[in-house]
């Protein structure tokens, strides 16, 4: 399985020169993800890890449907030491099936990526990412 220290290194080779500030976010968003450690137990790594590669379908290189989550979750895919909740976590998150679904791609995403069966996982991926600013400054991560 992927290390987070590994995702770090693949996330900022991906983002931090050509999107500073969705680098930024993700760093946010990961710093909120390693607070809610103590709620999530023993899948702290997974969340902080699907946090520091939720975004990582903004990279340039990795954009096919022009749909973030998708594109980023079937390139861990290809990765193959990504574990699969992660790369669900990644595929499924901030309310992806809705905007899945006005893209026409909600059957793909769904057959792909099935949502986690992990509610408390999954809404801390959500909480940290819609708490931190496009800036990585945190708006209610406390």
């Amino acid at each position: 399985m992927m290390t987070v220290g590994i995702a770090y290194v693949l996330v900022e080779e991906l983002l931090r020169e050509r999107l500073p500030r969705r680098w930024a976010h993700t760093q946010g968003v990961a710093a909120c993800a390693r607070k809610l450690a103590p709620l999530v137990d023993d899948r702290a790594k997974a969340l902080e890890a699907a946090a520091v590669l939720h975004d990582i379908g903004y990279a340039p290189p990795l954009v096919n449907t022009g749909f973030r989550p998708l594109d980023g979750a079937r390139h861990l895919r290809t990765i193959g030491s990504v574990d699969d909740r992660v790369a669900r976590l990644v595929a499924n998150h901030s309310f992806a099936l809705l905007e899945a679904e006005q893209r026409g791609l909600r059957e793909a995403l769904e057959a792909e990526f099935p949502v986690v069966d992990d509610e408390q996982l999954a809404d801390a991926l959500v909480y940290c990412d819609m708490t931190t600013t496009p800036d990585g400054a945190p708006d209610n991560c406390r």
